[in-house]
């Protein structure tokens, strides 16, 4: 699922893509921007607040933060600079400051609609998946019309790996917001993990549609046409992906996959090397190598990749090493 969930603000929106890893916090409190520093000596809450806005829509956090709690430490009561402060260390990665500062824009303002949503995308990132979907409840509450927040809520659903909720939310998004292509890429890949191959590829198709240059949508569309036993549409799709994104390690896994079930071996062998250069804790791609391997009768280059999944998978370890001593040849689809 590709991310474009973000901290918002009210009066603007800072946009903050999360990976897989959540970012590390970054040094914060230095003040050295002339106009800055002047603006923190004024005592003016108004006036730190605004530099900060400033700031902060140009991306220099770093400046804003300080102005952001200083307007906090005049004007304690300011909800709104609390659920900014909140939304800019959410995107400096200092999440457990973040949480706190959005919390008493809560306490503040119990009905601030966007400082739940900003504390349920915290929250989400912080694998507190309870909490977040508490918040996000709470925003519907507050503001049933708001699309987004389903869709926040289908992504903590898929998370958690609960797909049928997840589809519930995601439909809830497109149902408020038709062009919603993010939440149709949600509802896609939740069809596929229920094994509904048909709704998943109907889903994706539209979020393609509405999203032509979004290469997560067309290497999940290309694993959906490898479960349909459709590969050459799948070799298709993901080449496409890997046209807008050639550095990856999932595409490059699944096409590798589909030139397997084609018996484009060598393509196949071509393509886990290049996803596993590029994630080196891909185990997928390492016991599909060693299976090649045995296919082309190479049983030291199909030992070497035992070797490593010993440590990293030690459930594919054993079967890998079943088949290199007993000849049973299978490989590990993409699910």
């Amino acid at each position: 699922m590709w991310q474009s969930r973000r901290f918002t603000l009210g009066i603007f929106v800072l946009v903050l893509t999360f990976t897989a890893a959540s970012a590390q916090p970054r040094e914060t409190s230095r003040l050295d921007d002339p106009a800055a520093v002047k603006t923190a000596h004024s005592n003016d809450p108004e006036a730190c607040f605004d530099q900060a806005l400033k700031l902060a829509k140009a991306g220099d956090d770093a400046q804003a933060l300080p102005l952001l709690r200083r307007a906090t430490e005049i004007k304690s009561d300011w909800a709104e600079a609390y659920n900014i402060l909140g939304a800019l260390y959410a995107r400096s990665g200092s999440h457990q400051e973040a949480v706190e500062a959005l919390q008493r824009a809560i306490k503040l303002r119990p009905q601030y609609t966007v400082a739940y949503i900003n504390l349920g995308r915290v929250q989400n990132t912080l694998g507190q998946s309870v909490e977040a979907i508490e918040s996000f409840r709470q925003a519907i509450q507050l503001d049933p019309k708001n699309a987004e927040t389903y869709y926040d809520l289908s992504g903590v659903y898929v998370s958690k790996k609960q797909w049928t909720e997840a589809i519930t939310y995601a439909s809830k998004a497109i149902h408020l917001r038709p062009d919603y292509a993010e939440a149709y890429n949600d509802l896609g890949t939740s069809y596929y993990c229920l094994r509904l191959y048909t709704n998943a590829l109907e889903a994706l198709k539209v979020a393609r549609k509405l999203s032509p240059n979004v290469p997560v949508i067309y290497s999940n569309l290309g694993m959906v046409y490898i479960a349909l036993n459709q590969t050459q549409q799948a070799i298709d799709t993901l080449q496409r992906a890997l046209d807008l994104e050639p550095d990856s390690a999932t595409s490059l896994f699944l096409l590798g996959y589909a030139h397997l079930k084609t018996g484009s071996n060598r393509d196949a062998i071509d393509n886990f090397e290049k996803a596993i250069a590029l994630d080196p804790q891909m185990s997928a791609a390492y016991y599909n190598l060693g299976v090649l391997f045995l296919r082309f009768k190479e049983k030291q280059r199909a030992l070497e990749q035992y070797a490593v999944l010993k440590t990293q998978d030690p459930d594919l370890a054993r079967k890998l090493q079943n088949m290199i001593f007993k000849d049973r040849i299978l490989a590990v689809n993409p699910r």
